[in-house]
């Protein structure tokens, strides 16, 4: 039997507009080693173990983010490379808040939305799947020399939103 997995939420503490929702991530490897459909093996093991701490608390709503993919950026540059890339304040990221950010074109077309939050893995850009591969592309073509490496980590963790009185952010 798997051990029971070591969730983290990322969200905005300070920001009293997002409290009452929050995410919830938890690595694919701590929940499960099962090699069929690995994704949505672990993601209804995820929702199983949960079940149990969300009757237990006062209205809490468990939500399924599966339409979004992450992209992960590592390396000595990767806070600057961020910085000048992205519309967020990248150097002002904690591991402990998130924010939402965009990509542009050189003429401030805006190419996507996305949320972004630090971790001691790197930065993580949450963002829908169907942009996933062309944003990181693009951010690639743009990496060059610098000491940063981007990754598709969707693989990586179950995504899941959890809304209600209960769910702020950091609690």
């Amino acid at each position: 039997m798997a051990s029971t997995p070591n969730p983290r939420r990322v969200g905005d503490a300070d920001n009293p507009q997002r409290s009452g929702s929050g995410l919830l991530f938890a690595k694919t490897s701590e929940l499960d080693n099962n090699p069929r459909d690995r994704k949505a093996h672990t993601r209804d093991r995820l929702f199983q173990l949960v079940q149990k701490s969300i009757f237990e608390m006062t209205a809490l709503q468990l939500h399924d983010l599966s339409q979004l993919s992450l992209i992960c950026f590592s390396g000595e540059d990767a806070e600057g490379f961020l910085q000048s890339q992205l519309s967020c304040d990248v150097s002002s990221l904690t591991s402990n808040n998130s924010a939402y950010g965009s990509y542009c074109t050189p003429k401030g077309r805006i190419l996507s939305t996305f949320l972004l939050w630090r971790s001691e893995q790197g930065f993580f850009m949450q963002l829908p799947s169907p942009l996933r591969e062309p944003i990181q592309k693009r951010l690639s073509m743009f990496i060059l020399r610098s000491r940063v490496k981007a990754r598709d980590a969707s693989g990586e963790f179950v995504c899941l939103g959890v809304a209600g009185e209960s769910a702020e952010a950091g609690r």
